[in-house]
């Protein structure tokens, strides 16, 4: 069954941790080595709008990444088997 959301995964496979800030709002999750997120970006395709440009990411400082999202969709992050509710 085809879904409407968009999963995005990030796994660490440095020996630095990695710090990922997902914004807006800025919120820093902090990956051991071998742990990951999965980003949710729930009802994506759904949407009524034109969505070419959902999420900017940037690797701007070393074991960093920032991800923004573009839209005011819902987002959700499941990390180690709990899913939190961005917005």
């Amino acid at each position: 069954m085809a879904t409407a959301d968009l999963v995005l995964k990030f796994e660490n496979t440095n020996k630095a941790p990695l710090v990922l800030i997902i914004g807006p709002p800025c919120i820093d999750y902090f990956l051991e080595t071998g742990e990951f997120l999965k980003l949710k970006i729930i009802g994506y395709k759904d949407a009524h709008q034109d969505v070419n440009d959902i999420i900017d990411v940037r690797y701007t400082v070393q074991d960093t990444i920032h991800i923004d999202i573009n839209y005011s969709f819902r987002i959700v992050v499941e990390r180690n088997g709990e899913e939190e509710i961005i917005w």
